[in-house]
């Protein structure tokens, strides 16, 4: 496959090399940094504790205009990966339009809520897909892939963050095949969601609980495990959750359910610092106002009170604010 990812970070460049390590052609735009590091010495894939290897299959551009003078044909693109921060894809969708604009349909490899109606408001007719990944990535040095964790992954589609959409036809149905094949081929393990609308849901309540806390504690992934005051931070967390999906008629699993999932996910992703804290930790912007904010917006229109998720959303503004004028 010939592969095209915008906004390639951490998780991007992971998918990346893993492609590109199955002898994919895999094309990434990101930033200058990890441009200039990547140029000047190359790209590295580290899986877990074994020894990185150097990457071939993957072409590296700062810009789309350098994407453009590479005078790449654009017209054999086989799928189109956006795995910018959720808070970075309105200005991805403007400064990208005529990208963007040449393919049929674009994956979203990012967390968070409502980021569907932001790229649909600028392209109607796109079809829109969404990854939701368990997979844990860590970028060092901008130019060395870690790969911190692993898990099964899930291509859905819905049309909102409220309503579902199942309206594939048979060329898409095959086009969804050949991607999964080739990910799963590639070591990426993944499959097509039964339920998308409850599985970006599910994901989302994942990164709701995990991500803030940990980002305020500190703390990888494991040891959060052990905390009791995680975990009650999470209950408080979830309980809220649940009332605002509950008014919405969305389909949820049970609080125990969740529970399990999270702990789960917080085992087989032990050594990951979660993306929010890295993102504190390197001093940019969290996806706080995709995350948190959006069940307390979503709260609001339907009178319901979300205090502890409005307290978490204040106290990451509060470490973004600090970090940023100190």
């Amino acid at each position: 496959m010939k592969i095209l990812i915008i906004g390639a970070g951490s998780l991007g460049c992971l998918f990346g090399a893993k492609l590109a390590l199955n002898n994919h052609d895999v094309y990434a735009i990101g930033s200058e940094k990890i441009y200039k590091k990547v140029y000047e010495e190359g790209l590295f894939f580290q899986e877990f504790n074994k020894p990185a290897e150097k990457l071939t299959h993957i072409h590296f551009f700062a810009s789309q205009n350098e994407f453009l003078n590479e005078k790449i044909n654009q017209s054999n693109f086989d799928l189109c990966i956006i795995s910018c921060k959720a808070y970075s894809l309105s200005q991805i969708t403007s400064q990208y339009e005529s990208l963007i604009s040449q393919f049929q349909s674009v994956f979203l490899l990012q967390n968070g809520l409502g980021n569907e109606e932001i790229l649909k408001s600028k392209f109607p007719n796109l079809k829109i897909y969404r990854i939701i990944s368990s997979m844990g990535a860590m970028l060092e040095n901008y130019n060395h892939i870690i790969q911190t964790g692993d898990g099964l992954n899930f291509i859905c589609r819905i049309s909102n963050l409220t309503h579902e959409n199942n309206t594939e036809g048979n060329r898409e149905e095959v086009k969804i095949s050949e991607i999964i094949r080739n990910f799963n081929k590639a070591g990426i393990s993944i499959k097509k969601a039964k339920n998308s609308l409850k599985k970006i849901w599910e994901k989302a309540i994942i990164n709701i609980v995990i991500n803030p806390l940990g980002a305020l504690l500190n703390e990888k992934n494991g040891n959060l495990l052990n905390n009791p005051y995680f975990w009650k931070s999470a209950e408080h967390l979830i309980h809220e959750i649940l009332m605002v999906m509950e008014s919405y008629q969305l389909p949820f699993d049970s609080f125990d359910e969740i529970h399990k999932k999270i702990k789960i996910v917080l085992e087989k992703t032990k050594d990951n610092s979660n993306s929010m804290l890295q993102d504190l930790r390197r001093n940019k912007p969290t996806e706080i106002e995709f995350l948190n904010q959006k069940i307390v917006d979503l709260g609001k229109k339907r009178k319901i009170a979300t205090p502890f998720n409005k307290t978490i959303v204040i106290l990451i503004k509060a470490r973004e604010f600090s970090l940023k004028n100190h």
